[in-house]
C-alpha cells in the first residue's frame, strides 16, 4: 500500500513539474512574477466582490480589468465576451443574424443610419432617419451601438418587436422584425467607367472578399470592349483576414512569389505567404486608391503591388498597421484577437507605425527615422508607418470638414428635416440638392466645430468652468467656441461644393442604400477622375514606375 502511495506521488510530482517547466517555457522563465500577479489580482477581486458597499456584477467588473489591461497594449489586441459573440463572428466574416441595420445613438435614442438591401429591416419597412425607441418593450434612451447590437442580433428565425418614430411623420408605431442571417456585400459597388476603366470597391476584407472582387472585374470584362484599366479602391478600408489580401494579390500577380512574412515571439508561428495560382490578370494597367484609413490586410495588397511595381498607388500614406492577430479560445464562449507578429512585406519593410497615441491613433515617424528599401524596379519605398503613394494627393480642407459633419450626424439630421419639410416622397427618387444656405441656418442652431479634438477639449474645459462657478472662463470658452463655429461655418460657405456633394449622397442614400451613395459619389470623385486619367496615359503610368 505504501509503495502505491509513493508510485502515485511520483506520478503527481513528474505531472507537476511537466506542468511548470511547460508554463515557465511558454511565459518566458518569469513564472513566479507571473504566479504572484495572478494571486495578487485574485485575492483583489475576492475583496472587492466580498466586501465593497455597492452589489457588484463579477462579469462586468472582470471584464472591464481585462479590456484595461489589453488597453496597455496596442489598439488590436481585444477581448470579446459571450455577449459580444455575434459582433465578433461578423467583423471576421461578414455575416451575421440581425435585422440588417447600421445604428448609432444620437441624442436620447438611437437612430437607423443605413439600411441594408433585402434584409428584415427593409422589408419590415424601417428607414434610414427612424429612432428606435424601445425593444421587445424596454426602453432604448441612451443605448449605444454595441449595447443595440447585443440586443437586436439572435438567432435567425426570431422575432423582435421595436417601438420606432419615423422620421418624416414623427408617428410611432410598432414594428416586428423576423432576423435573419445576413451577409454584409463586402464589394458594395464596382462598375465600368468611361474610357473602358473597371472600378471596383473593396470595404472589408471579409470571406470571399478576392473572389467578389474576380467577380465583379470579370462581370466587367465580359462584353465586347477590352478593359483598359482596374481601380481598386481600398479607401477607408480597415483591413480583415490575411489569406484573403494574399488571395487579392494574386489576382494581379503569378504564381509562387512572395506576398508578406510573418515574424512572432513564438518562432513556430513565422511563416511565409505566397500565391498560389495563376493570375487574372498580369497586364492592364492598375490603380489602388488608398487614405488614411486603409490599414492591415489594405496595406499588404497596395504594399506589395507598389514593391513589385505592378500597379500605381493614389492617395494618402496608409494607417500603419503592420500587426498580425490570432484569435484565442478562452473557455465560456470568450475569445480574444491577440497580436502576435508583425509582417514584412516583399521589398522587407514593416509598415507599422511604432506607437499610439491616447487614441489608438498612430504617431508619425519622423522621414529621418525611416529605413529604404527597393522596389522590382529599384524605386526608393520607406518603412515606419504606412504606405506612401506613388502619386500622394494632399486632401482638401473640406476632408476634415466634411468628416466632422458625416461622423457627427449632422448631414444625416439635416437630410431628414429636408426630406420632411419639401414633403419628398422615398417613391420619388431625388437626385439634385442646391439649398446650401439652408444647410448652414441649420448647422448655425447646432453644437458643431469640424476639429473633434478641440470639441472634446472645450467641453471638457466649460464643464469644469461651470462646476467651479468661473463665470469669467465660462465667459472665454463660449466666445473660443463662437469663434470655432464662425469660421467652421465659413469653410463650409467656400467648400460648399463639397457639402452638396456630400448632402446630396446621403439624399440618393435614402432611395437607393448604400449601393447608391457610393455610385453618386463616383461622378465628381476627384481621386477616381485622377486615376482614370493615368490609366489611360500609358506613358504617365509606365514614367512612374520607373526608378529615376
Amino acid at each position: 500500500m505504501q509503495k502505491n502511495k509513493l508510485i502515485v506521488l511520483q506520478f503527481v510530482l513528474i505531472i507537476g513539474l511537466t506542468v511548470l517547466t511547460g508554463f515557465t517555457y511558454q511565459t518566458g522563465g518569469k513564472y513566479f512574477e507571473i504566479s504572484k500577479n495572478l494571486e495578487i489580482f485574485t485575492t483583489v477581486f475576492k475583496e472587492i466582490n466580498t466586501h465593497y458597499v455597492d452589489d457588484l456584477d463579477p462579469g462586468s467588473l472582470m471584464e472591464k480589468g481585462i479590456d484595461a489591461m489589453l488597453s496597455s497594449l496596442d489598439p488590436y489586441t481585444v477581448y470579446y465576451s459571450e455577449s459580444e459573440i455575434e459582433s465578433y463572428r461578423f467583423k471576421q466574416e461578414g455575416n451575421f443574424s440581425g435585422i440588417g441595420a447600421r445604428i448609432k445613438l444620437s441624442g436620447d435614442f438611437p437612430v437607423i443610419v443605413e439600411v441594408y438591401d433585402d434584409g428584415p429591416a427593409d422589408k419590415a419597412g424601417l428607414k434610414a432617419g427612424d429612432e428606435i425607441l424601445e425593444v421587445d418593450g424596454r426602453s432604448t434612451q441612451g443605448k449605444d451601438a454595441q449595447e443595440m447590437d447585443n440586443v437586436l442580433q439572435g438567432f435567425s428565425g426570431t422575432e423582435v418587436n421595436l417601438r420606432v418614430k419615423d422620421f418624416l411623420t414623427d408617428e410611432t408605431s410598432g414594428v416586428s422584425v423576423v432576423r435573419d442571417e445576413l451577409s454584409i456585400n463586402n464589394v458594395p459597388h464596382f462598375e465600368m467607367l468611361e474610357g473602358n476603366v473597371a472600378y471596383a470597391n473593396l470595404s472589408t476584407f471579409t470571406q470571399n472578399a478576392a473572389a467578389n472582387v474576380r467577380k465583379a472585374y470579370r462581370q466587367m470584362s465580359s462584353g465586347e470592349q477590352d478593359v483598359k484599366g482596374y481601380i481598386l479602391d481600398l479607401r477607408g478600408n480597415g483591413g480583415g483576414l490575411l489569406h484573403e489580401a494574399v488571395e487579392l494579390c494574386n489576382l494581379f500577380l503569378p504564381k509562387n512569389i512572395l506576398i508578406v512574412t510573418t515574424k512572432s515571439k513564438v518562432i513556430d508561428w513565422d511563416q511565409s505567404y505566397s500565391t498560389r495560382r495563376e493570375a487574372m490578370d498580369m497586364k492592364t494597367p492598375l490603380v489602388i486608391l488608398v487614405d488614411d484609413h486603409s490599414a492591415s490586410a489594405s496595406e499588404i495588397v497596395s504594399g506589395t503591388i507598389q514593391d513589385y511595381d505592378r500597379g500605381v498607388i493614389i492617395g494618402q500614406r496608409t494607417y500603419g498597421k503592420g500587426l498580425v492577430q490570432r484569435h484565442r479560445d478562452l473557455g465560456y464562449n470568450a475569445k480574444m484577437k491577440l497580436t502576435i507578429s508583425e509582417y514584412y512585406i516583399p521589398s522587407g519593410r514593416c509598415i507599422q507605425a511604432v506607437s499610439y497615441d491616447e487614441n489608438g491613433q498612430p504617431i508619425a515617424v519622423p522621414e529621418s527615422e525611416r529605413n529604404s528599401f527597393r522596389t522590382k524596379n529599384g524605386r526608393t519605398v520607406q518603412d515606419g508607418g504606412g504606405v506612401m503613394p506613388d502619386v500622394v494627393l494632399e486632401t482638401s480642407n473640406a476632408r476634415e470638414l466634411i468628416d466632422a459633419l458625416v461622423e457627427d450626424l449632422h448631414i444625416f439630421h439635416f437630410v431628414n428635416q429636408y426630406l420632411r419639410e419639401k414633403k419628398i416622397s422615398l417613391e420619388e427618387p431625388r437626385y439634385d440638392f442646391e439649398d446650401v444656405e439652408a444647410f448652414t441656418q441649420f448647422i448655425e442652431n447646432r453644437a458643431f466645430t469640424s476639429d473633434h479634438e478641440l470639441k472634446k477639449q472645450l467641453r471638457a474645459s466649460k464643464a469644469l468652468a461651470v462646476e467651479s462657478g468661473d463665470t469669467i472662463m465660462v465667459n472665454e470658452l463660449n466666445n473660443i467656441i463662437a469663434e470655432r463655429k464662425a469660421r467652421d461655418l465659413q469653410l463650409i460657405e467656400s467648400e460648399k461644393e463639397a457639402v452638396v456633394r456630400e448632402i446630396e449622397k446621403e439624399v440618393i442614400s435614402r432611395f437607393f442604400n448604400q449601393k447608391g451613395k457610393i455610385e453618386s459619389g463616383l461622378r465628381m470623385d476627384e481621386e477616381v477622375l485622377r486615376a482614370k486619367e493615368i490609366l489611360l496615359n500609358k506613358e504617365q503610368y509606365n514614367k512612374i514606375l520607373l526608378a529615376e
